[in-house]
């Protein structure tokens, strides 16, 4: 993957809708904003929306699935191909492009029989027999430190997002948006991170490997940093349990909303240090002074989103098997 599709990429990704869409207007929108409120002043969509995200996850006020059949089903996550690492100053984030899956992802969700994935959601499904499934393929990962969903009112010590599309030709509803010039229906599986040093490390230093350091010098560098060889994204799952699903938003500006959100309630382990070595990139890449100078410099930044007013959705929770 070039870089400059890798930016390209990006860009879409920030811009993602279940509608129409201006992917220049959605690029401009995030230009000038950064974390400092945690986007509690950012424009827009970002103040009107009734279906943003990130929401608090209440535990015990979820509402089950009116069938198991229509949870999501997890088989693997797949197995990506020599990636690409990005340290990105638009609302710093650390994040990876899958150049390719040389195992692919077997996630399905359950949709209505024109392929509405939000029907499920909704209770809007009809009878036995008229279910169906359809799969989602991964586009990109990125991380944020804190989380930005909390559960009970409490935030994890960070959360993997990974950023998926449903798969062309398997719904009608999300092909014919597409069609009308947005990207069809995206699909956000979060992971959260709960640090825990008795573990020594975790997947992310596999992830990032001997190039974390490389990749704290190179922040906000427009080619990223290459990954070579596979990488096993099933190596980011937590032990499967519970999944929280709702209708939600991008976390970040134009705040879009037509996402649709899966929570896995288990988090996984990983260590302070790794946190830590996430967070400095991001502070490298929103305050380039501060790169390498460890003892003059202590502003670490959160990346994180407020949570937002839950309005009149319903989370819906199921198991991930």
């Amino acid at each position: 993957m070039s870089a400059r599709f890798g930016a390209m990429l990006f860009a879409a990704v920030l811009a993602l809708s279940a509608s129409v869409l201006n992917v220049n207007a959605a690029d401009e929108s995030a230009k000038g904003l950064n974390y400092e409120q945690l986007g509690a002043d950012w424009p827009g969509l970002c103040q009107t929306g009734l279906k943003q995200s990130p929401i608090d996850i209440p535990s015990r006020f979820l509402t089950p699935y009116d069938k198991p059949e229509y949870e999501p089903r997890f088989q693997t996550l797949g197995t990506a191909e020599d990636s690409t690492i990005f340290a990105t100053s638009t609302l710093p984030h650390v994040e990876m492009f899958f150049d390719r899956m040389s195992t692919p992802m077997q996630v399905t969700l359950a949709a209505d029989v024109d392929g509405n994935i939000f029907a499920p959601l909704q209770g809007l499904l009809p009878g036995e027999g008229k279910v169906k499934r359809v799969g989602i393929e991964p586009a990109q990962l990125h991380f944020h430190a804190p989380s930005e969903a909390s559960v009970d009112g409490n935030l994890y010590d960070g959360v993997i997002h990974i950023v998926n599309f449903v798969k062309d030709g398997e719904s009608a509803y999300c092909d014919g948006l597409k069609a009308s010039g947005g990207l069809g229906c995206p699909a956000v599986i979060g992971i959260f991170l709960n640090v825990d040093d008795s573990i020594g490390s975790s997947s992310l230093s596999e992830m990032f490997g001997t190039d974390a350091d490389i990749l704290v010098s190179q922040a906000g560098k427009e080619n990223g940093v290459k990954r070579p060889g596979q990488f096993d994204l099933d190596s980011l799952l937590p032990n499967l349990g519970s999944v929280a699903t709702l209708t939600g938003s991008l976390t970040t500006a134009p705040c879009t909303e037509g996402v649709f959100w899966i929570s896995l309630l288990t988090p996984l382990s990983v260590t302070s240090k790794e946190i830590l070595q996430l967070k400095q990139t991001i502070i490298d890449v929103e305050a380039p002074d501060c790169a390498g100078n460890e003892g003059g410099c202590n502003r670490f930044s959160d990346n994180n989103r407020v949570t937002q007013s839950l309005n009149d959705r319903t989370i819906r929770i199921g198991n991930a098997y």
